[in-house]
């Protein structure tokens, strides 16, 4: 799901860190489907789809300048997939588990990163719990290897292990993860790009455990990660109002002058914008556009008066007044790189739906249209749109 709004307002393998530490199995691991009979050990490769989580978790999409961490998929209730074998016989190795990812070329606190299929979109993983039976330890740890042996710590090994050539259930695997989702300055997706998410990767799995050098026939416990459910949106404000001391509507009322007094120099009117129904923004952008600019002085707003007695001469300059993001500025007409930029003070962690409500200041004082003009009086009216964005 992709929301996307601009305002216009007018005036984110399997390694098991368990150390053996003292001893050495006598028993090989294996893993595999099940057979008719416990004791006739797999036949061939097991797989599981875990369809029982999604990447529901809305993230934002920013205008991102570096890589950052966007959110986590957090996969960390246990699941219980597939049986685990073990027998006497063979060379009583330890299984290992292999991830078939695609390296991104990038890493984050020192954890490699990988590709999804949305171009600045990246993800690693860390497995919150693996326990291949029910006397085994677990432990948690990262993705940061294609390939990595999984060792373990029994509490109490079952003696049917030691027997040769018989293979004994040791039941269920159970695991729990976490995904972690990065963003770079190259992500901007589409809708299609949403609507077909998945995480690369070269295989037929996610990930796999299997143990090459048992010295038995050797099968895999395949993984698959049912990339579905990406909920991404734009930040937005749905709705604005204008206030301020002189303020009607959406009208910003300057007051009567002398045409002396506007040369000497008027007290500008302050006003403001005010954002609302926000969701997710941090950063924001105003520029100004208007078909009624100075002939002499660009910068000012001119009469659009439709009137028999509008005054000439004369303009107004609109400022946007200091932010956490910007020095106190003119705001010229029509000028791409004349920006006003505020924040909502989001740090861009994650993805937070932040402030519902956010507030920009502004003020407009009528100027003299050059340095020393003719005023002719009269009645006076400018126009313009502020486009607001939330990069």
């Amino acid at each position: 799901m992709l929301l996307k709004n601009t305002t216009w307002f007018a005036a984110f393998f399997l390694m098991m860190a368990i150390m053996s530490n003292c001893y050495a199995i006598n028993t090989t691991l294996v893993v595999g489907d099940y057979a008719s009979s416990e004791h006739d050990g797999p036949s061939g490769d097991s797989v599981f789809t875990d369809n029982s989580h999604n990447f529901g978790q809305t993230i934002a999409i920013h205008k991102e300048t570096a890589l950052r961490q966007i959110t986590v998929f957090n996969w960390s209730g246990i699941q219980y997939v597939m049986e685990m074998f073990c027998n006497g016989s063979g060379n009583h190795t330890y299984l290992q588990l292999t991830h078939n990812y695609i390296s991104a070329g990038k890493s984050y606190n020192g954890h490699p990163l990988y590709k999804t299929s949305i171009p600045g979109f990246y993800f690693t993983i860390e497995m919150t719990f693996l326990q291949p039976a029910e006397n085994m330890t677990s432990s948690t740890f990262w993705f940061d290897k294609t390939s990595t042996p999984i060792t373990s710590e029994f509490t109490e090994f079952p003696s049917a292990c030691s027997r040769t050539n018989v293979y004994s259930n040791l039941g269920k695997l159970m695991y729990g993860l976490k995904i972690y989702a990065y963003v770079d300055s190259d992500f901007a997706p589409t809708e299609a790009q949403l609507q077909s998410f998945t995480l690369s990767k070269n295989g037929d799995s996610d990930f796999y455990i299997d143990n090459p050098g048992s010295g038995l026939s050797n099968y895999k416990m395949k993984f698959n990660l049912a990339a579905t459910g990406l909920k991404a949106v734009w930040p937005t404000c749905s709705a604005s109002t204008i206030s301020g001391t002189n303020v009607s509507g959406s009208t910003v009322k300057l007051g009567s002058f002398y045409p002396k007094q506007i040369m000497e120099g008027l007290s500008p009117t302050k006003f403001q914008i005010n954002l609302s129904s926000c969701q997710y923004i941090n950063n924001i952008e105003v520029k100004l556009a208007s078909n009624n600019v100075g002939t002499k002085n660009t910068s000012l707003l001119t009469n659009n008066s439709t009137s028999n007695t509008k005054a000439s001469g004369i303009g107004v300059l609109i400022e946007g007044l200091k932010s956490s993001s910007s020095a106190q500025m003119v705001l010229k007409p029509n000028d791409s790189s004349s920006i006003y930029k505020d924040t909502t003070n989001n740090t861009g962690d994650g993805s937070p739906v932040g402030s519902a409500t956010k507030s920009l200041y502004f003020q407009a004082t009528l100027k003299p249209d050059g340095d020393n003009p003719t005023i002719n009086p009269g009645d006076f009216k400018a126009t313009a749109q502020f486009l607001i964005t939330y990069p």
